[in-house]
């Protein structure tokens, strides 16, 4: 499809096939409801394969570096699949976990290839409603809305430190809307809520990465993708995996936990628990001990507060051990080199700005959810956006060219 005009039907079936992998961790409560969302999810997993199927018949093709991605996707899903049935651990989690993750990707990929401006406003309108919903919550209960045996605080999205992992794509979202509708109201409304939200809650993680996120987003309006690129990040990243967990594993930054961040007692405590993570990790270090639910996570780890190793690298290897590792780094490798490829282009700047927030956050947090997959969707299809991009720039000059000829 062209996608030149807006089709609002299309708009809304895209909100059909997202909106029932937003799941709120407050509805999870209620076995009913939780029910009915598990029912959409497997009609939106089920619509969105025949989709795919319908559109590779009727075009006698595969388009193969998506191909490729998502076979990397389901044998990273296969590896953790067979971790877990050898750790006797129930597959049920896991198996929901890969079809709801996948599933946002497939829906992501597919149209963002054939239908961007369509999907960034159902991404948009989906951000709208639940971020303003879950403020209204907050306002009037400021010290949340539920307990739970883990956590007194809770709200729609959940603790605290769960919001970022649903704005996070919010985020990324509401910056490519502007960029393809030129219009800034509703965005700037939307991430001032969101960053209103996390500072009422007191969630410092969240506020630190959406302050680095506007800060870049901020710069790269006159950088071009000169020093602000997928690689220049992905080298940041490495650098800053590098100074907070390896020194901290080899004991060459105690001075700095020791002295310094021991005044924080959220990182003493991520920080002590890697202690923990390590030796599970080298006595099952080739195939882990495969995905476990939040309280068998608990039980693992022996923290009776902890669901997870609080980063990402050490939770991926606690699960799938070093070849569910090789396969999640191929995977970000293929997706940051696509994105990298594109780097002059603003889609892509807003996409590798995203990833790298979403990792420097995830050095002491563990993002699972299906919403922060939105991300890795839109970047397997960043060049089918650039080019959108592109051709609608040509045109405008074009128009704006034939304008003047008028008057010449």
């Amino acid at each position: 499809m062209d996608n030149h005009e807006l089709t609002t039907g299309t708009t809304g079936f895209i909100i059909f096939l997202l909106l029932p992998h937003y799941q709120l961790p407050y509805l999870e409560l209620f076995p009913v409801i939780d029910k009915v969302y598990d029912v959409f999810r497997v009609l939106s997993a089920l619509a969105i394969l025949v989709i795919i199927i319908n559109d590779v018949i009727k075009t006698d093709r595969i388009r193969g570096r998506h191909f490729v991605i998502v076979v990397l996707f389901i044998a990273y899903y296969a590896e953790l699949m067979v971790s877990t049935a050898l750790n006797h651990v129930s597959l049920k989690d896991i198996v929901l976990r890969a079809a709801s993750q996948l599933s946002v990707f497939l829906i992501c990929n597919y149209y963002a290839a054939y239908f961007r401006k369509e999907l960034i406003k159902a991404l948009l309108i989906i951000s709208e409603v639940l971020v303003y919903l879950n403020f209204i919550v907050i306002i009037f209960n400021k010290d949340g809305l539920y307990r739970t045996a883990l956590y007194w605080n809770n709200w729609l999205f959940g603790y605290k430190n769960n919001f970022f992992q649903f704005f996070i794509g919010f985020i990324v979202a509401s910056f490519l809307y502007k960029g393809f509708f030129k219009k800034n109201i509703r965005i700037i409304c939307l991430n001032l809520v969101m960053f209103i939200s996390v500072v009422i809650v007191g969630s410092a993680t969240a506020m630190i990465s959406m302050l680095i996120f506007y800060f870049l987003a901020l710069v790269i309006q006159k950088d071009n993708g000169k020093r602000i690129n997928a690689l220049s990040l992905t080298i940041a990243n490495c650098v800053l995996f590098v100074l907070v967990v390896l020194l901290r594993v080899g004991g060459l930054f105690n001075f700095v936990y020791d002295t310094i961040l021991r005044k924080s007692t959220a990182i003493v405590m991520r920080v002590r628990l890697w202690d923990r993570v390590l030796p599970l990790i080298s006595n099952k270090y080739l195939l882990g001990y495969g995905y476990r639910s939040s309280r068998g996570m608990t039980f693992l780890l022996g923290a009776g507060w902890a669901t997870h190793a609080h980063n990402i690298v050490l939770q991926v290897l606690l699960e799938g051990g070093v070849i569910s590792l090789l396969l999640y780094i191929i995977i970000n490798i293929y997706l940051l080199k696509e994105i990298q490829y594109y780097k002059n282009s603003y889609v892509a700047q807003i996409l590798a700005i995203g990833i790298f927030v979403l990792y420097v956050s995830s050095l002491f947090e563990v993002y699972y959810r299906a919403s922060t997959f939105v991300i890795y969707g839109l970047a397997s299809s960043v060049g089918a956006m650039v080019q959108y991009d592109t051709n609608n720039q040509n045109e405008r000059k074009r128009k704006i060219r034939v304008t003047l000829g008028l008057f010449a």
